[in-house]
């Protein structure tokens, strides 16, 4: 898909002030996936998951994030994965994320569903190399995080 002139003018006018473009296909998903900032690069995909405690049984919680852009301290992104136990739910029930990430690669996603806000999932922590240390996991009301497992979002692939 071609993106429409007046994105092209926009894309060259960014990426003359600072190098980087994210272009948008016409239903808003991302067709190009690159990031506008000086902090750490997180455009791509990730994988949560945790350390099971002794004696737990069962997958848990197993959910896949994709941040296709950053924008100054904005994240933009999709669930494309949502499995807990042995229930799965669609990813497309769930609406495009927004988070931030500041100076010091502390991170924030929030991601919402328009029929259940109870469904609420929301991620903060630490960006290294190639992994997310989790320090706070929120799934509706619960609080999976401060448990006996720790959570960590792992890099899949990058762009």
């Amino acid at each position: 898909m071609q993106p429409q002139r007046g994105t092209v003018l926009a894309c060259l006018l960014i990426w003359l002030g600072t190098g980087a473009c994210a272009t948008r296909s016409a239903d808003g998903g991302a067709e190009n996936t690159e990031r506008d900032t000086a902090g750490p690069d997180v455009v791509g995909a990730w994988t949560l998951g945790a350390t099971a405690p002794a004696g737990s049984v069962g997958a848990g919680l197993q959910l896949d994030f994709h941040i296709d852009s950053v924008r100054s301290s904005s994240v933009f992104g999709r669930l494309t994965r949502f499995f807990a136990g042995d229930v799965g739910l669609d990813a497309s029930r769930f609406s495009r994320f927004s988070g931030t990430l500041d100076q010091d690669s502390l991170i924030s996603l929030t991601v919402s569903t328009d029929d259940d806000p109870a469904s609420t999932i929301s991620v903060s922590g630490m960006v290294r190399a190639n992994s997310i240390d989790v320090t706070e996991l929120l799934l509706g009301r619960d609080t999976l995080s401060g448990t006996s497992r720790v959570w960590v979002l792992r890099r899949t692939n990058h762009p």
